[in-house]
């Protein structure tokens, strides 16, 4: 990946190209071959990894962003909030389908009596 260190906007391209297209091991080679990362190769990165279902590794990679005195911004917010509410959300969004099928055959139950 010789010259990607020097143009962000190349890398965050291809980097977002692979992780749009499901290859997010080629998007972590391009986002680790970056020495110097700007803000926007580790939100490409987190959100990537965040919305392939990723979890752990976004965590981590968003702590590491953290670690290296980056502040998040209005773009990561987004995929990071999600992480921490996913499986919240997630059970939340079942049992509301289950109460309303539950709801609905028992109403059909009725009108069959």
């Amino acid at each position: 990946m010789a010259g990607l260190e020097s143009d962000y906007h190349v890398a965050n391209g291809l980097g977002r190209s692979y992780s749009v297209s499901d290859d997010l091991v080629d998007a972590r080679y391009v986002f680790d071959e970056i020495p110097l990362k700007s803000l926007s190769l580790w939100t490409m990165m987190v959100c990537g990894y965040a919305q392939k279902f990723c979890y752990n590794d976004a965590l981590d990679l968003f702590e590491g962003m953290i670690a290296v005195g980056f502040e998040p911004n209005g773009a990561i917010w987004p995929c990071v909030v999600g992480l921490r509410s996913v499986e919240v959300e997630h059970y939340g969004y079942m049992v509301d389908l289950l109460g309303r099928e539950a709801s609905k055959n028992n109403g059909n139950a009725e009108v069959a009596k």
